[in-house]
Parts: C-alpha cells; sequence; structure tokens
C-alpha cells in the first residue's frame, strides 16, 4: 500500500502532516528568535535577530495559508473520531483560533515591521525610539498587540498539545489518526 498523501475521513494525510510540522517548526522558531532580540546586548544584534524573526514570520504565513488552502480542499478527519461533543468543540476552537491567531501575528508583524524598519531609510525600532505608524496604528501599539497575541498563541499551543496527547494516548487506542 502507498503513502496516503490525502487525508480521509479518520485520518490527517502526508502533505497536511508535513505541513503541520513545518509550521510547529516555523512558531518555534519565531518564538526563539523573538526572544533572542529582545535579549540581544546591541542594536545590530537586536536588527539580525529581528531580521531573522521576520523572515520566519513570513515563512509561518506562507504555511500557514498553505495549509487552509489544503483544509478547504480536502476531508475533515475530525468528522470521522469518537469525541465527546464538548471536546469536538473545543478541539476545532483551539484549532480555528490558532489559524486565526497564527495569521491576524503574522499580519500585525508585517505592519510592525514595515512601520518600524523604513523610517526616513533608517533602521529603527520601537524600542529605541520609533513614533511612526502603519495605518494610523503607531509602532508602540503594534508591538504591544504583538507581545500579548504570542502569549495567547502560547496557551493556545499548549491546550492544542494537551488535547493531542489526551486522544492519542487514550482515545486511539492501536488506532492511526494522528493529529495535524
Amino acid at each position: 500500500m502507498g503513502r496516503q498523501y490525502r487525508n480521509t475521513t479518520r485520518s490527517y494525510g502526508l502533505v497536511a502532516r508535513i505541513l503541520h510540522w513545518i509550521s510547529v517548526a516555523l512558531l518555534g522558531a519565531v518564538l526563539v528568535l523573538a526572544a533572542a532580540a529582545g535579549a540581544a546586548p546591541s542594536a545590530a544584534e537586536r536588527l539580525r535577530q529581528a531580521e531573522l524573526h521576520v523572515a520566519c514570520g513570513l515563512a509561518l504565513l506562507l504555511v500557514m495559508a498553505l495549509r487552509l488552502a489544503w483544509r478547504a480542499a480536502s476531508r475533515d478527519p475530525l468528522a470521522g473520531y469518537t469525541l465527546a461533543r464538548w471536546r469536538r468543540i473545543l478541539a476545532r476552537a483551539t484549532q480555528g483560533f490558532l489559524y486565526g491567531a497564527v495569521l491576524t501575528q503574522c499580519a500585525i508583524g508585517c505592519l510592525q515591521a514595515g512601520a518600524t524598519w523604513v523610517d526616513s531609510g533608517a533602521v529603527v525600532s520601537a524600542a529605541d525610539g520609533a513614533t511612526n505608524s502603519a495605518f494610523g496604528i503607531p509602532v508602540a501599539a503594534l508591538v504591544e498587540i504583538h507581545r500579548r497575541l504570542s502569549v495567547c498563541i502560547v496557551i493556545a499551543v499548549a491546550v492544542h498539545v494537551a488535547g493531542a496527547l489526551v486522544h492519542q494516548l487514550f482515545d486511539a487506542a492501536g488506532a492511526e489518526e494522528p493529529t495535524a
């Protein structure tokens, strides 16, 4: 039997799994790079880390868009899982929140990066006193929204991981129902 590239009514296919784990890796990289930029000892090092953070964020935006497109064109395995109603609702809400929050976070990051780094040709950041704005939103406000939303995303990821572990360890004993 060949590889299962497409989703079935009971399991995620190879494409969905690969896109899932690429987005996990990129989200992890974005978080690590954000922390590294915040802890960098010099403005040059902060800029280098921030540029990598933005690049990974843009890649994450692309992968999340691909995931949404694949999801729209594929079957939904969650519909075939035998879960209590409240768990199905929680799973869908968590997935929906994660998609929406990560896409929103990427959009805010793009606004923030555009408003922060292009100030009369000089490279500045909110931490260095940038006061410009994106569509009338001050950079400092974008930074704060970006930070707070990142905390919400981390909490939602923890809920998602906990649910996936419970499902894999207790619900799907012996069944092939991967989470993606």
